[in-house]
């Protein structure tokens, strides 16, 4: 697994938009409590993620939920929480659960459906979702702006920020 690094200097989007995805630091979300603040200058997104293990291992029951509720609903995932990107790592934090992955462990970033996720068996949504190997882990991540209801794999901000 990834090892734990405390995030540095800010990471603004390139776009700067609301429909970015992000939520500025000091926003209350209801899973802040529980993981705690980010850091100073680290950009926080709603998210929705599952590993490519658990996806080969998802049921009948997880695909056809995922299927039937896109575009509007949930596509295909175990965890929910938050991305947090700061300038040297990016966790995925569900809960008081943090994974910390070091941006130098980022492979492979892209947006898309691959052999593995699928859009015919996973989702039904328009855009796949975005993901990225590290260690030997790939993650599937979906991620929507504040307010609105559509879970995308397309997030620029997100993209950029851990590219960067």
């Amino acid at each position: 697994m990834a090892k734990h690094v405390v995030p540095g200097a800010p990471v603004t989007p390139d776009d700067g938009g609301e429909d970015a995805g992000f939520i500025e630091p000091g926003t209350q979300t209801p899973h802040m409590v529980a993981s705690g603040e980010p850091a100073s200058g680290t950009l926080r997104f709603e998210a929705l993620w599952i590993f490519r293990e658990e996806v080969k291992r998802a049921g009948f029951s997880a695909e056809w939920d995922a299927h039937t509720s896109q575009p509007l609903g949930r596509p295909l995932h175990k965890h929910e929480g938050y991305i947090e990107v700061g300038e040297e790592a990016a966790a995925l934090v569900e809960g008081g659960n943090r994974t910390e992955i070091p941006k130098s462990e980022i492979r492979n970033l892209r947006v898309g459906f691959d052999k593995d996720f699928r859009r015919l068996k996973d989702s039904r949504g328009v855009d796949g979702p975005m993901h990225f190997s590290f260690s030997d882990e790939v993650v599937y991540i979906f991620t929507r702006s504040p307010g609105s209801t559509f879970w995308r794999g397309e997030n620029i901000a997100l993209f950029d920020a851990i590219a960067k």
